[in-house]
């Protein structure tokens, strides 16, 4: 893909990421903001279960694998 391309494709979907939408209070935000959102809310929550799991003694999966992967390089 040449740098042209590219650039013409950014302009497109910067132009898609900054459109504004309806929040669900009503308010007006960018789809980026609200993906932002989203995103960092789900985080939040993936966080109190990891701390619900230690709290279990409950190894949580994201540890697991990250154990095997260090485990495998030695």
């Amino acid at each position: 893909m040449s740098i042209e391309a590219l650039i013409e494709t950014w302009k497109d979907v910067r132009e898609g990421v900054i459109a504004e939408t309806r929040r669900f209070d009503g308010k007006m935000v960018t789809k980026l903001a609200l993906l932002q959102f989203s995103y960092s809310h789900e985080m939040y929550h993936r966080g109190q279960l990891t701390v619900y799991q230690r709290l279990l003694n409950i190894e949580p999966a994201l540890t697991t694998r990250l154990n095997q992967v260090f485990e495998a390089r030695g």
